[in-house]
């Protein structure tokens, strides 16, 4: 309410994150088990676990629609903790690697403080990109109309569902990449690098594909409402471009990240979202009278930006000097090397 947000949605919000707390602690240790599969070639089983929660979940969405506000965070807890004890069940009961339950002894501080040098600005880029879209939600609690706020809340569910997909991709090819390096086979990290970036951008083009060939459909399902309808398709071509780019930085900045550049992916994060795209979206939005597409306009242009500084980055990327201790060999490509 202090940031000029709409009462009612404030006191919900905040309603909400007090309640769904649980659920967060429990995703985040589900995460972290799953990087860690994912580290030993282990991709299919958290994935399988997450499908299956996700139709449990409409069906908790279902049963507990009337409580509102207590509904939908209850739904989301059992979601949480439901992946949590599967995905830590088949870890004890299977022991899918001899390591995977170890006990735990000094040897994991052993350079310690290398290994937060190039996870804390990795970590912090995610954090950024995160709230970044926050920060215009914010911006589009200014225009003080529920219409334009609640085809914005569309908008960005959508983002966050399509943007999904690419990040898992991303986090994948982290790990692949990471690997490929760490064993100082820089021919095999460099086709896993290209392999990620372009399967990244064909699941987006692919989603984005499907949405505007449903487009009505998309519409109808967020909203019954004719006049936030018609904002949603007007805004959809804008939407669509910028998801697309948006799946190109978010797989290149997995690139750049994981071949030790992550202080200054970090800073560009900061620049083109912070200094770009959230200004210019308060600016065009709010200051110039644009509305939601003043708003997604700002978010296009600082993605846009961050896109192409990656790409370029990418292409300067020596990938025999990623490692430690390889020998030089002919690159994949010569335009990325």
């Amino acid at each position: 309410m202090f940031l000029g947000q709409n009462s009612l949605v404030s006191e919900n919000l905040q309603e909400y994150v007090q309640l769904i707390f649980p659920g967060i602690c429990a995703f985040a240790i589900f995460s972290l088990r799953a990087i860690f599969l994912n580290s030993q070639f282990i991709f299919s089983i958290p994935i399988i676990i997450q499908l299956i929660t996700t139709f449990g979940h409409i069906g908790w969405c279902f049963l507990f629609h009337e409580e509102k506000i207590k509904g939908i965070a209850l739904a989301m807890n059992i979601t949480f903790f439901t992946n949590m004890l599967l995905l830590e069940g088949y870890n004890y009961l299977f022991k899918p690697r001899k390591m995977a339950i170890a006990p735990w002894s000094f040897e994991v501080l052993h350079d310690i403080k290398g290994y937060l040098a190039f996870t804390t600005p990795i970590a912090f880029t995610t954090i950024l990109e995160e709230f970044s879209y926050e920060v215009n939600s914010l911006i589009a609690g200014l225009l003080n109309e529920e219409v334009l706020l609640a085809a914005h809340v569309a908008l960005a569910h959508s983002g966050s569902l399509f943007y999904c997909l690419p990040e898992g991709f991303s986090a994948a090819l982290n790990s692949l990449v990471g690997m490929a390096i760490g064993e100082n086979k820089y021919r095999k990290s460099k086709r896993m690098a290209i392999f990620g970036v372009f399967g990244g951008m064909l699941i987006m083009l692919i989603c984005c594909g499907i949405l505007m060939i449903f487009s009505e459909e998309w519409a109808i399902f967020f909203v019954d409402s004719e006049e936030i309808k018609g904002i949603l398709l007007g805004l959809l071509p804008l939407f669509v471009v910028t998801s697309i780019l948006d799946s190109i930085q978010l797989t290149l900045g997995a690139v750049v990240k994981v071949v030790n550049k992550g202080e200054i992916a970090l800073f560009m994060y900061v620049f083109c979202l912070y200094g770009i795209a959230n200004p210019l979206s308060y600016w065009l939005g709010i200051v110039k009278g644009m509305g939601l597409w003043g708003i997604w306009m700002g978010v296009f242009c600082g993605v846009a930006l961050l896109s192409g500084i990656f790409v370029i980055m990418s292409l300067r990327i020596k990938w025999n000097e990623a490692g430690v201790g390889g020998k030089k060999e002919k690159p994949l490509l010569e335009g990325l090397n």
